[in-house]
């Protein structure tokens, strides 16, 4: 496992393509920094290679996870496009901050492997404390028994340019949070719970009493529940802002949203989504909506 000096990091980012304007903005941003370690990922194996010469995404985030500086990043010195890292360990757990930038949604892939025998896992755990920033990547595939099919999140946690789809849990198809979430400009579709033995299904159906969700410019869309909270069901603390939630939907309550605690939302678009009770929002919290249709 290689740590990059200063120098080396400079010029890999100055050799990275984003396909989005956006992504290189966050690498603009990355850049201001002090970064204290880098881990350049140049195979999408998941392996633990004995060669020196290869850095699997799994030896980045053990490397993490055992380094004393208190910031890290995992970079990835791949093809520009159609990169899928499948994994076959297990769940990666981010034990430490670290930011991952990755490639750009459409670029980069980190799922569970679909081989037949493969066990089920979610793809990424946060601790409880960690601050992780992920911006650019798919995350998909995760098939959890317990909570988060795609991200169990303890800890601090940021999502940015990303899109989480096809990830499947017991509570949390795609994100199950009880500490402190953001995601931004994001996408999270097409992501399903197992409960009580029926398929549930929900982008982030669970932010769990204490937890803090913050939604900006993201969209959820195609996520199905059959309790509660199609798109996103919360017991904390709520924030929509610039966002869409269409085509959600729960047999029971809240097709788009499912809140408990406080719920506010600006400027966004609630749209086809369908519930027994509460179509577009079951609340019982506190409620503000500006500037958004339902």
């Amino acid at each position: 496992m290689r740590l990059f000096s200063r120098n080396t990091r400079r010029a890999t980012a100055r050799r990275l393509r984003f396909s989005t304007s956006t992504c290189l903005q966050q690498l603009e941003l990355l850049e201001t920094r002090t970064l204290l370690a880098a881990f350049s990922v140049n195979t999408d194996q998941d392996v633990t290679s004995p060669d020196d010469n290869l850095l699997s995404l799994r030896e980045a985030v053990v490397g993490v996870n055992s380094s004393s500086d208190p910031t890290n990043t995992i970079e990835f010195a791949l093809p520009e496009t159609g990169n899928t890292i499948s994994l076959t360990q297990g769940t990666l757990q981010l034990l430490q901050n670290v930011t991952i930038v990755g490639l750009g949604a459409g670029n980069l892939t980190v799922q569970r492997s679909s081989a037949e025998g493969t066990p089920r896992f979610g793809i990424f755990y946060v601790g409880s404390i960690a601050t992780v920033e992920i911006f650019g990547l798919t995350i998909a595939g995760g098939k959890s028994d317990g909570w988060g099919g795609g991200i169990l999140n303890d800890g601090t946690l940021v999502i940015a340019n990303s899109t989480l789809s096809g990830n499947s849990g017991s509570i949390g198809g795609a994100i199950s949070n009880q500490g402190l979430l953001t995601v931004s400009n994001s996408n999270l579709s097409r992501n399903s719970a197992s409960h009580g033995g029926a398929i549930r299904s929900g982008a982030i159906w669970y932010n769990r009493l204490g937890g803090t969700l913050n939604v900006t410019d993201s969209t959820f869309s195609h996520n199905v529940v059959t309790d509660g909270g199609g798109a996103i069901y919360s017991e904390g603390s709520l924030t929509i802002s610039d966002s869409i939630l269409e085509d959600n939907s729960s047999s029971y309550y809240g097709g788009g949203i499912a809140s408990g605690g406080p719920l506010t939302i600006t400027n966004s678009n609630l749209s086809r989504n369908s519930a027994m009770r509460g179509g577009g929002i079951d609340s019982s919290g506190p409620l503000t909506v500006t500037d958004s249709t339902l």
